[in-house]
């Protein structure tokens, strides 16, 4: 699957056109962030590439050029661009206490050693829908209080997560798209084959879109197994 991960904005299947240009304004900065909001979450039902697109966020948003200033200057991180250790991830439904997470985030954020071309720090965190409400409580009042770092949020129900963090973030909706969408990923998934894109009928796409109901974990090991049958290289 490592040759089908999206690198680029327009790659991600977002089902929300109001969300895609919310994240595309981010990109252009005719929305500033970090301002009000010191975190973008990725919510929706699973499988829809959320995850994907959270550690993929932090290297776009440096190249972008466009985050509003941090007020410290790079660190040594800046140096590692382009590499996991841009961002520090976390899984909240693993079994590190809260606690323990939230004393490690406000280590990150006064060390300059984490900083990143812009300055800021990256955070991820992953299915924070998990965090019980002390938890997500905790993570909220430290959203509002870390000011080198910038968050990046996941979640699966956004109806679980306490309204203070949900008002303190840039909201993007990832749930099942449209036929056509995922009928312009396979054909992109295909191209990254080294095929043409047009080795599988439209009709053929559409139906395993349908099958696959919103999950690219589903979808993709489809088209690239179709495209191995056509001389497609993974």
């Amino acid at each position: 699957m490592t040759n089908f991960t999206p690198k680029k904005l327009d790659e991600f299947l977002i089902s929300d056109d109001a969300s895609r240009t919310v994240l595309e304004m981010v990109m252009t900065g005719t929305y500033p962030f970090p301002v009000e909001e010191r975190a973008i979450l990725l919510h929706g039902i699973p499988g829809t590439g959320k995850t994907t697109l959270a550690c993929a966020l932090p290297a776009m948003l440096e190249a972008s050029g466009k985050l509003m200033q941090c007020t410290r200057t790079a660190g040594p991180a800046s140096t590692l661009f382009g590499n996991t250790d841009l961002y520090h991830f976390t899984s909240c439904d693993s079994s590190q206490g809260v606690i323990t997470t939230i004393k490690e985030i406000k280590s990150r954020n006064a060390n300059d050693a984490f900083a990143a071309p812009s300055g800021w720090h990256y955070e991820i965190l992953d299915e924070v829908d998990a965090l019980k409400s002390e938890g997500q409580t905790n993570l909220k009042s430290v959203i509002s209080r870390a000011q080198y770092t910038i968050f990046i949020l996941t979640c699966n129900d956004i109806q679980d997560l306490n309204p203070a963090l949900v008002d303190r973030s840039i909201l993007i909706e990832m749930n099942q798209g449209s036929i056509d969408q995922y009928v312009a990923t396979g054909k992109r998934m295909l191209q990254s084959m080294q095929l043409t894109g047009d080795e599988i009928p439209e009709a053929t796409l559409k139906q395993l879109a349908i099958s696959s109901r919103g999950s690219m974990r589903k979808f993709a090991p489809f088209v690239r197994m179709h495209g191995l049958q056509h001389g497609g290289v993974v």
